[in-house]
């Protein structure tokens, strides 16, 4: 009768890998999302004409002027508070 021990397979990866795969994945999520906060930002700065003329959605318009009018009423309130 052979008997042999059995040796438990593992089935998980090694916790190094884990963590580095987390770093990537958040690192590239991070990545992800500065970018799109800066092509958002690009899309605000730009004239309500511009933005109607490459057809940028409606909510992006939106964004974009309100943008433009709080810039406006913090210019007015500093320039106020000079006089």
């Amino acid at each position: 009768m052979d008997t042999t021990l059995q040796q438990p397979v593992c089935v998980s990866r090694p916790l190094w890998a884990r963590l580095q795969d987390a770093v990537v994945s958040g690192w590239q999520h991070w990545q992800c999302a500065r970018q799109q906060a800066a092509e958002f930002e690009a899309l605000r700065r730009l004239s309500p004409g511009v933005l109607r003329d490459i057809g940028a959605l409606p909510e992006w318009q939106n964004a974009a002027q309100y943008w433009r009018e709080q810039r406006a009423a913090e210019r007015d309130a500093l320039f106020r508070g000079h006089d």
